[in-house]
């Protein structure tokens, strides 16, 4: 058990490191949602530790999601496998971008790929940034199957996440030292064409 913890305490510094002008602060898990409209967990820190809504979650493997609700001691998190989630996201290596979608089963969906990327399967995908709450560079996942939607025009992948959703203990709260967080407006829309 203390080796698993120290793992995951040296994945959590490392993706500490790689976070520029925000700073990270642990938490720990303490409630996963059973049942209800949302996919969430809950975790040990609130408005008094300087959390708020909107606010980026990572684990050492990778995105989390952000902070939906908020208390004075604790916070929920919308995990990025629900269906209200949407991520700004670019392929690392081609650049080629999409939005990364909740869907059904903890799967994630990259939709709005232009139909001419050269995405191909197993690269990685990480957050690129534009919108309001996730900073430029964290993992997401790596590409499934592919597959034309909207008659050809786009592209749609399934997306491999990085982190085991079921297994999260420990997470980092990225409190912004220098963007605008909007907590009204993520500029990531849901599209919610996963049936295409």
């Amino acid at each position: 058990e203390v080796a698993q913890e120290n793992k995951r305490l040296r994945g959590l510094l490392n993706m500490a490191e790689t976070v520029q002008d925000w700073q990270p602060k642990g938490a720990t898990v303490i409630a996963r949602s059973s049942q209800g409209w949302y996919e969430t967990i809950t975790i040990d820190g609130g408005s008094k530790d300087g959390f708020a809504v909107g606010m980026p979650v990572i684990s050492g493997d990778g995105l989390i999601g952000r902070i939906w609700q908020v208390t004075d001691n604790t916070a929920e998190v919308l995990l990025i496998t629900d269906t209200e989630s949407a991520v700004a996201a670019v392929a690392e290596i081609t650049r080629d971008a999409g939005i990364v979608e909740g869907g059904r089963s903890n799967k994630l969906l990259m939709v709005h790929i232009p139909a001419e990327s050269k995405i191909v399967k197993g690269q990685i995908i990480i957050s690129s940034g534009l919108g309001s709450y996730y900073p430029p560079g964290l993992r997401i996942g790596t590409i499934g199957k592919i597959k034309k939607s909207n008659g050809g025009l786009t592209l749609q992948a399934e997306i491999i996440p990085f982190v085991d959703f079921n297994k999260v203990e420990s997470v980092l709260v990225l409190l912004n030292s220098g963007a605008n967080i909007d907590t009204k407006d993520s500029g990531e829309e849901s599209t919610n064409d996963a049936s295409d």
